[in-house]
């Protein structure tokens, strides 16, 4: 009956104590030793000479807050065999005599829960009831004798987690000595370890023992950024270009559009470990880009240098005088005008409104595979298709004429029957843009 109105005390103050705020639950779990060898003088206590350690179990439940104190109910189990002490005396029966005891002790800790300190040493004192079944002593049978203690001692816990750690206990339990059977009631030293599960730690992680509430603190990535530095230079005299027009692409799609005012140099800020493509365009130049993969590391700059090739209108080539562009070429048989050829017929269409008076004869060369007779049709419909294309470009087509060549006028040693690869042949493909009039 003590027993039972021990334990129900127990759970009814660890009950009362959760309406707190900021608390938290302990599980225990594990294993006991028992010397039950002393007298009632604290100096027979923890001698370790006689311990039991058959069958031990224990089971407990420990509740925690913010203050130094903790609150604990534990049922531990052993037994007593042949051979070692109870109450002072010798068993003497073969079959092993068991223990039960219900503790509840108040602990101290000297360092504060429910922070980042893996190491918890503590003191505790609370009562106890023991009961030990009925033992043979010398030709004596003693029976089933329970007793109140008092429980003081030291322990520590370790923390292997966030919920998860390892208890020691060391205790002594002094024996009130009434009842029917108070000469057999003695002393006790019982040694305690297993390990603990938290139901809910919140874990404060600083060093601060104040009893303010614990808060979960979101975390924000800090933004990662890098300097790029461009200077805009001209290919041939390494000289800066003022007023030049960038563009950004991040991941090739266009972020921003810049045109600075007079200076060739710039500078603007991007993410880290992404890829960029930095466009630049000046009047009179060609259009030139850069691409750069940004490092991991932020608060770095970088700095990257565009070269843009002037733009030679026209030049002489073999007494001819023609718009300059780089090579118009089409596909083996073909006459379509592709999106690279555009690029170049556009820089034409340029020139041409920038030289209003200029007449310009259109040129269509093929390669020597073929016949003659197909290679000169093939060359004027790909002239045809040239002046069809700059005239929707707003080049008026009195300003146009077009003319195909055939291989008659081939610019490499790939005539009949010469073997030659295929970018050889392709020299011989291009369009040439001759001026007429000016």
């Amino acid at each position: 009956m003590t027993f039972i109105v021990l334990f129900g005390l127990s759970c009814t103050m660890l009950h009362a104590q959760n309406t707190a705020t900021n608390n938290d639950w302990l599980l225990h779990l594990g294993a006991n030793a028992v010397d039950d060898g002393g007298d009632t003088k604290l100096s027979t206590l923890f001698r370790g000479d006689n311990l039991n350690f058959t069958s031990p179990f224990i089971f407990g439940i420990e509740y925690v807050n913010n203050s130094k104190f903790s609150f604990t109910s534990n049922v531990s189990f052993n037994k007593y065999t042949a051979g070692k002490n109870i109450d002072n005396r010798i068993i003497l029966q073969e079959e092993a005599a068991s223990y039960l005891a219900v503790d509840m002790a108040t602990k101290y800790k000297f360092v504060q829960p429910l922070t980042s300190n893996t190491f918890e040493p503590y003191v505790f004192l609370g009562l106890g009831y023991t009961k030990i079944g009925k033992y043979i002593i010398a030709t004596n049978t003693v029976p089933s004798v329970g007793r109140l203690t008092i429980n003081s001692g030291v322990g520590a816990n370790y923390w292997l987690s966030d919920s998860f750690g390892l208890n020691l206990d060391l205790a002594g339990k002094f024996g009130i000595k009434s009842g029917k059977h108070k000469e057999y009631i003695s002393n006790q030293t019982q040694v305690s370890f297993g390990v603990f599960y938290s139901f809910k730690l919140k874990r404060e992680r600083n060093s601060k023992n104040d009893d303010k509430k614990v808060q979960l603190v979101p975390l924000v990535p800090i933004k990662c950024f890098k300097t790029i530095h461009v200077t805009i230079i001209d290919e041939e005299t390494k000289k800066p270009i003022p007023n030049p027009s960038i563009a950004i692409f991040k991941n090739d799609v266009l972020i921003e559009t810049l045109k600075t005012t007079t200076a060739a140099a710039y500078s603007f800020k991007i993410d880290c470990n992404n890829y960029y493509s930095i466009q630049s365009s000046v009047a009179n130049y060609e259009n030139a880009s850069i691409v750069i993969k940004s490092s991991k590391l932020p608060n770095q700059s970088t700095t990257v240098v565009i070269r843009l090739k002037p733009i030679v209108d026209i030049v002489t080539t073999s007494d001819k005088k023609m718009i300059h562009t780089d090579p118009i070429y089409f596909d083996l048989n073909s006459s379509i005008v592709e999106y690279k050829a555009k690029i170049e017929l556009d820089k034409v269409v340029q020139i041409m409104k920038k030289y209003p008076a200029i007449v310009v004869e259109i040129g269509s060369h093929t390669d020597s595979r073929a016949s003659a007779k197909y290679n000169i049709w093939l060359s004027d419909r790909r002239a045809a298709s040239t002046i069809k294309y700059i005239v929707t470009q707003g080049i008026s087509a009195s300003r146009l004429s077009g003319k195909g060549y055939g291989e008659t006028q081939l610019i490499n040693k790939c005539s009949n029957g010469v073997k030659c690869t295929e970018d050889q042949h392709k020299l011989n493909r291009r369009t040439e843009f001759i001026i007429k009039d000016e």
